[in-house]
């Protein structure tokens, strides 16, 4: 039995969540991700073709194991194989959270290289319409400081869904892979970067990241299904 398997889980997967985040999209260097994550944590890079990323700040008002906050970083495209000659998906290098039962839930269910770490969120000023004027988020390992965003939304909030989209995760775990379909849904508002801090190798070096597009999800719903293990094909 893994160390994944072993660990004791209180929430069993599908999980559904709700909340509100703030994602930045970004053009990512193969370097980016090139590396492994920090702790016992190991991701050879398996068809990695980076292109488009993405870093993340999220608030779970609503989950089952209750609220906490997560700080990620999926570094672009990567190719794996299985059953089919090559299938293209997403997949995370780096997580972070403020709940112990999510991270170990996270490793258990879905192969993610969560981590407990000190993550603080700060709203801004309201607008007249109750909106926040500015959002930071930072994350702290020990006394370092990580990684920090800090973003000002802007203009309406329109509908918007990833089922569309077919965007899926794929882990690396002992003998395969654990490939997941991300379904959200909600509203986003666009947002303009005022700062972006990055550390390697709690997260990827800010010189080796190029953001292009930052968004504010006020709210949404997230629903993790069980993910399907691929057995990692064997080469001849």
């Amino acid at each position: 039995m893994s160390n994944r398997e072993a660990e004791p889980c209180p929430a069993p997967a599908p999980w559904k969540l709700h909340g509100w985040a703030v994602l930045c999209f970004c053009l990512f260097r193969p370097s980016a991700a090139a590396t492994p994550p920090p702790s016992q944590f190991h991701y050879p890079a398996f068809g990695f073709l980076g292109r488009i990323g993405v870093v993340a700040a999220i608030r779970y008002y609503d989950s089952p194991v209750g609220p906490y906050d997560e700080v990620l970083a999926a570094p672009g495209t990567v190719l794996t194989t299985g059953r089919r000659p090559w299938t293209a998906a997403q997949t995370v290098t780096r997580m972070y959270v403020t709940s112990a039962e999510s991270a170990v839930c996270g490793r258990r269910h879905w192969g993610l290289p969560k981590m407990t770490a000190d993550i603080a969120v700060q709203l801004g000023r309201r607008d007249r319409k109750h909106r926040p004027r500015d959002i930071t988020a930072s994350l702290a390992l020990g006394s370092r400081q990580a990684w920090k965003l800090r973003v000002r939304p802007f203009g309406p909030a329109i509908p918007a869904a990833t089922n569309a989209l077919g965007i899926r995760l794929a882990q690396l775990i002992v003998g395969g892979i654990l490939a997941t379909p991300v379904l959200a849904f909600g509203r986003v508002r666009l947002a303009r970067l005022r700062e972006l801090r990055s550390f390697w190798p709690a997260m990827p070096a800010r010189s080796r990241i190029a953001p292009f597009l930052c968004l504010y999800v006020p709210r949404f719903r997230l629903y993790f299904p069980k993910p399907r293990f691929r057995p990692l094909r064997q080469s001849s």
